[in-house]
């Protein structure tokens, strides 16, 4: 018979129990501001003892959807998410200025270069990423280019529609006989034809009247002040909930008597929670608040000088500043945004990878790029990849000529034979 020999070890395991006040903390601090707002109003229509703060801000906002959001301000906002330089902002507002009350714009690109001292390939390439922005069609400057764009976006366009497009009067005058000779066509092809066009929006405005529009609520507010930044909560995010304190008196007293623990346990647990939620979304301001001043001031260069840089910085960078964990600092700045200016950005823009063998991120060497590009467009220069990146390594930045061509085509720059093919038509 086998002998058994029993002996005893110590084992030691580590075990983590994470409690419902820090899951909601957690969930909380991740929220952007429209998925706050929605959890807030959950929580407030199942708990009878909150009292939400309602928000004049919020009910201008629904009426601004409503009545169609100013159109410029909607641009501006979108057109944040853009990596832009001074030059480039200047030509951004150059343009949203410059449309009218349609949707079309009224200035050319040559115009648009004149005014802000650029060149016309940087004044196309921004046209270019504006036009891509909602309503479709936007910066359209003309009806034939509107038209056409919604034709290709619903995967119409052909010879036929360009040959009707170029002759408008006739559709205007509605001469079938005229299209259908042009196009080669029956009538009754041009006709059906006609009905896709009519179909269309006549002006890029039109779009917005069948589409919801987000306006994105910034949580920080930046302004500058003798060379310091002044930042604050944006007190429309600033939730408060207050505690319904006579219905909670009164309830205690009708349940005083009362021998249902039931009753008992559920105002025990609602009243709880409701100091929870409230101490929670204290937490989460404060948080955003501190971890937003040591990102923004480490970035100040960017605020305060014209041609400031996004300077190298990584969630690890603040999360040794603030004495928090990377995951608190990523959670916090997750679908949170700023507002400068005319600019609602995200707080997740300034953080930038640092380039090995230089002090500069990612993000300030792509502006370089651009920057050289287009100060040698503007003397008919233009500059093949392995000279811009002779000039960045003179200048200390040293990064092969595959990571410029990577940097420049991901900032939708053509290279230099198509630039130079552009210039000459």
């Amino acid at each position: 018979m086998p002998q058994l020999n029993l002996t005893q070890s110590p084992n030691l395991k580590t075990k983590l129990k994470i409690n419902n006040k820090l899951i909601m903390s957690i969930k909380i601090l991740q929220m952007s501001f429209e998925e706050l707002q929605d959890f807030i109003k959950k929580e407030a229509e199942k708990n009878p003892f909150i009292i939400l703060k309602k928000s004049k801000y919020n009910e201008d906002i629904q009426n601004q959807n409503i009545n169609k959001v100013n159109i410029k301000e909607w641009l501006y906002q979108q057109s944040s998410i853009f990596n832009s330089n001074q030059t480039e902002e200047k030509l951004i507002k150059t343009f949203i200025e410059n449309i009218d009350d349609n949707g079309f714009c009224k200035i050319t690109t040559s115009e648009a270069a004149k005014i802000s001292k650029c060149s016309n390939i940087e004044a196309e390439n921004i046209l270019n990423k504006l036009k891509e922005l909602d309503p479709i069609g936007i910066f359209s400057a003309s009806i034939k280019e509107l038209l056409t764009i919604q034709l290709v976006k619903k995967e119409k366009y052909n010879k036929h529609f360009k040959i009707i497009l170029n002759n408008l009067k006739f559709v205007a005058s509605y001469n079938i006989d005229k299209l259908s000779k042009l196009c080669d066509l029956k009538k009754e092809e041009i006709i059906n034809l006609l009905k896709i066009i009519k179909n269309c929006k006549p002006r890029p405005i039109d779009s917005l009247q069948n589409q919801e529009i987000n306006l994105i609520n910034p949580d920080i507010l930046i302004e500058t002040n003798n060379n310091k930044l002044n930042l604050s909560l944006n007190k429309y995010n600033n939730y408060e909930i207050y505690l319904n304190k006579n219905y909670i008196n009164k309830i205690k007293l009708q349940t005083k008597s009362q021998s249902n623990k039931e009753i008992k346990e559920f105002i025990k647990e609602n009243i709880s929670h409701s100091k929870m939620l409230k101490n929670n979304l204290n937490k989460r301001n404060n948080t955003m608040l501190l971890i937003a001043k040591k990102i923004l001031n480490y970035q100040k260069y960017y605020f305060l000088n014209k041609n400031g840089e996004i300077l190298p910085l990584t969630h690890k960078n603040i999360s040794e500043m603030t004495n928090m964990h990377e995951s608190t600092v990523s959670r916090a700045v997750k679908n949170k945004f700023i507002k400068y200016k005319n600019k609602t950005i995200p707080l997740n823009y300034f953080f930038s990878s640092k380039i090995k063998k230089s002090n500069s991120s990612s993000k300030a060497i792509k502006n370089k790029i651009r920057n050289i590009i287009y100060n040698h467009e503007i003397i008919n220069d233009h500059l093949s990849d392995q000279k811009i990146t002779n000039i960045l390594n003179k200048n200390g930045i040293m990064i092969s000529r595959r990571t410029v061509s990577k940097y420049r085509e991901s900032e939708s720059i053509p290279n230099s034979h198509i630039r130079q093919r552009i210039i000459e038509k």
